[in-house]
């Protein structure tokens, strides 16, 4: 019974099953190879499967980051064009104040009485 599995051809070349060691080495690879093969699908499809949800999710934080960025540039240029403004009134309020002051030391130099509006 084991004659049949494995013997030897007459030639000296080893038998087993009924294929030579060259028939196995070639079955081998390619069962190697199928094996190989889906593997790899295996792997691409399971990279697809957890790299798309974590791609979508990185392109939305990117839009989400772009989106602050450009509010915070919007929101820098607001304060100096805000800053600008009250700076203006600022010195606007100097020059008032200084006018007040000037006529208030008029009206103290001069009594504040000398009006040359007598009533009778």
């Amino acid at each position: 019974m084991f004659s049949n599995v494995v013997c030897a051809a007459s030639n000296g070349e080893w038998v087993g099953l009924g294929m030579t060691a060259a028939d196995w080495a070639a079955v081998i690879t390619v069962i190697i190879l199928i094996i190989s093969t889906l593997g790899g699908l295996l792997i691409l499809v399971l990279k697809d499967k957890l790299t798309n949800p974590l791609s979508l999710v990185i392109d939305k934080l990117s839009d989400s980051v772009d989106r602050l960025v450009k509010a915070n540039d919007k929101r820098d240029q607001q304060y100096k064009e805000l800053t600008e403004h009250v700076a203006k009134h600022d010195q606007q309020f100097v020059r008032d104040e200084e006018r007040i002051n000037e006529i208030y030391r008029q009206i103290n130099n001069t009594g504040g009485t000398d009006h040359n509006d007598k009533q009778d």
